[in-house]
């Protein structure tokens, strides 16, 4: 599931939107309100998305996600911080 930023009403509403799921952010009536909701939306699909993404791993018994760290770092997670 890919969580994407979506504006509804001419840019007046920001939604974060995935294949079944919308999730309002904010107003942007104003150019102030359109800015930091449009920051807000951000923050929320690249948390979403990377949460999916790591949600994808795990559940289909691989870690891949692994693979794209440097060994130590790969380690510190795969451990959870315990030797």
């Amino acid at each position: 599931m890919k969580w994407k930023i979506e504006t509804r009403k001419g840019g007046a509403e920001i939604w974060v939107e995935s294949n079944n799921r919308s999730i309002f952010v904010g107003e942007g009536y104003s150019m102030q309100q359109y800015g930091e909701s449009m920051v807000l939306a951000s923050v929320i699909e690249k948390a979403l998305n990377e949460y999916e993404e790591e949600y994808e791993c795990h559940d289909k018994g691989t870690n891949a996600h692994f693979d794209e760290m440097p060994d130590d770092q790969a380690f510190f997670e795969s451990t959870g911080g315990r030797n």
